[in-house]
């Protein structure tokens, strides 16, 4: 599964949880991408007008950079989560293997 995949809906319910993923990398990440389709959209919104036409050369770059930060954005979404599980994973095998006298001292 990949964060680009998620409904809006499921991906909102999967932040607002107590799980450790999707974390704020993630939302980032994935905030990033939406931003960068939304420049998209208004590039394309200038570039289908002539009354903007001044600003077609930079409607065209911003397109550029747009397309190119998207599908990165949705790499740093998955690799961030993948990330926080792993960390999670190995926080909950220390403090199970940690002995009993010692739990409580995580928690300071």
């Amino acid at each position: 599964m990949t964060w680009a995949d998620t409904t809006l809906t499921d991906f909102e319910a999967a932040v607002k949880s107590s799980d450790p993923t999707p974390g704020g990398g993630t939302v980032a990440a994935v905030a990033l991408g939406q931003a960068a389709a939304l420049l998209s959209m208004v590039a394309d919104l200038t570039l289908s007008s002539d009354r903007w036409s001044d600003a077609h050369q930079a409607a065209h770059d911003a397109k550029a950079a747009a397309a190119a930060v998207m599908p990165r954005a949705s790499h740093l979404a998955d690799a961030d989560a993948h990330a926080n599980r792993r960390k999670s994973s190995k926080t909950i095998a220390i403090n199970e293997s940690r002995p009993s006298h010692l739990s409580s001292l995580h928690s300071l």
